[in-house]
């Protein structure tokens, strides 16, 4: 589990990889992947320092998150780095000389530091990779420049991933992320329409935090108790029955589906299925539903893509 930077308690040298890390997406992993492979060199730990959220979400251009923190910080985990956490305001008026020295050398006794060939640090973003070099040279740290991952001629970055998820293109979102994206959310009371329609739905109350398609039907695949299950999942504003505001309802496929009220639900959202439309009667409606849940079914085959499982 992730430690905040003023609590870490040091066990040895580090090495760490410096970001946001929303999403941990393929360039990011690139470097966790190096700052491990550093770190078993040196017989030092392999560290990840973190902001919960991106700076830009304090400085009045919010962006929305890729992940929830939580399965953020276990999927930095899963690249054998501990998360220390920070929150920017506690830094965001720290000089970078000072970033160094306090937070990077006397607390997390850093040894090296894996950073993007954009990486920026400190007050106003004063610092750059040039300046981490040549404080490295004086108090004794290695820094690795990792340059960008490319896909389609363009450097993987959470912006991409954004772009692509809220424009429904989830094949695009996964490439870059390398995993399908997630739609999380606690499951509400609805109208009951899909219950009426026989096809009950878990409504997921989505926060505007976070990322998601701006509408659709798409397949997933939901994981509850360490059981996954096919799902539709619908985005839209239910213009059959004049909807106006945007929902996210979720139905699973499968016999025995638990109890879902009141908990939170993420889904791993793997193709789009079809545009969301309006239709003349809720009798044309449900047969487009039968048809998307067959396509659903047809989408996802088995074994199941992988899922984190969390029962949160």
């Amino acid at each position: 589990m992730p430690v905040s930077w003023e609590a870490y308690q040091a066990k040895g040298p580090s090495v760490v990889a410096l970001g946001t890390f929303d999403g941990v997406h393929l360039g990011h992993q690139a470097l966790l992947g190096r700052a491990a492979a550093h770190a078993l060199a040196h017989q030092a730990i392999s560290l990840a320092f973190v902001f919960s959220r991106p700076p830009a979400n304090y400085l009045g251009q919010p962006k929305p998150l890729l992940l929830p923190p939580e399965i953020k910080y276990r999927k930095i985990e899963r690249f054998g780095a501990c998360a220390v956490c920070a929150e920017f305001p506690q830094l965001a008026s720290m000089q970078p000389q000072d970033f160094v020295h306090t937070v990077l050398c006397a607390k997390l006794h850093a040894k090296g530091l894996v950073v993007g060939t954009d990486y920026g640090f400190g007050k106003d973003r004063a610092g750059d990779v040039g300046l981490l070099r040549s404080l490295g040279q004086r108090h004794g740290f290695f820094v690795d420049e990792v340059e960008p991952v490319q896909i389609d001629g363009q450097a993987v970055s959470s912006t991409r991933v954004r772009r692509a998820i809220r424009e429904g293109r989830i094949g695009d979102a996964a490439q870059l992320l390398g995993y399908f994206p997630l739609l999380c959310g606690q499951v509400i009371q609805g109208e009951g329409r899909g219950q009426k329609l026989g096809y009950p739905t878990a409504n997921l109350e989505c926060s505007d935090d976070f990322i998601s398609p701006e509408q659709g039907i798409f397949a997933a695949v939901a994981c509850l108790k360490q059981r996954a299950y096919p799902a539709a999942v619908y985005v839209g504003t239910k213009p059959t029955f004049s909807g106006r505001a945007k929902s996210v309802e979720v139905h699973l496929l499968g016999e025995d589906v638990p109890s879902l009220y009141g908990r939170t639900l993420c889904v791993q959202l793997t193709a789009k299925v079809r545009d969301d439309q309006a239709f003349a009667s809720a009798a044309e409606l449900k047969t487009q539903i039968q048809a998307d849940v067959d396509a659903v079914r047809r989408l996802i085959t088995q074994p199941l893509p992988e899922t984190l499982c969390l029962d949160l």
